[in-house]
């Protein structure tokens, strides 16, 4: 890994787990409120349940759901950023490694890991726009719930399929590499 591509590593990782840190404060907030944290508002999927959630939360939960989503900005460039370098970077070694039918799945994670950042970013606009609308009765916030649970859903998959390209192929791939230079 060359010295760009550490310190862009470095950089997102930190962003990672600083706005993950900030996003504890408010996530607390909201499981006190109701038992609740920000997931199961993502996957409500229908307008009910997104507004039994939000008022379960109450006015101090509502705003710190808001807070948390605002947060989670910073959040996803950082991981979807981070697994889009560690992806790129291992597809190539991987192949190096005797193994070049992989390099496409390596590189096809990094586009999973971009992909799941734009998911992210399209859950929080949406969550965003039903927490305004949520106490006017004649506002439907079931498409707004519709599309944050199809993206979240959608980025969770995404975020495995990351996570399993670098736990289970690139790590033992490397490896058995390392292990057969000795």
């Amino acid at each position: 890994m060359n010295g760009w591509c550490l310190a862009a590593g470095v950089a997102l990782g930190t962003t990672t787990v600083v706005s993950a840190a900030l996003m504890r404060g408010p996530i607390r907030t909201m499981k006190r409120a109701s038992g609740v944290g920000i997931v199961p508002f993502e996957l409500a999927g229908t307008a009910q349940r997104a507004r039994e959630i939000l008022a379960g939360w109450g006015d101090d939960g509502v705003a710190a759901a808001r807070r948390s989503l605002y947060l989670d900005f910073p959040f996803l460039l950082g991981y979807a950023g981070l697994g889009a370098l560690l992806a790129a970077a291992s597809a190539e070694p991987v192949g190096d490694a005797g193994r070049a039918w992989l390099t496409p799945i390596g590189w096809g994670a990094a586009a999973g890991a971009v992909l799941a950042g734009v998911l992210d970013a399209v859950e929080n606009l949406a969550l965003l726009r039903a927490i305004r609308a949520w106490r006017d009765p004649g506002a439907d916030i079931g498409q707004e719930a519709r599309l944050a649970r199809r993206a979240a859903r959608t980025k969770f998959g995404l975020v495995y399929l990351v996570a399993g390209w670098l736990l289970l192929i690139v790590t033992p791939v490397l490896l058995l590499d390392r292990l057969e230079a000795l």
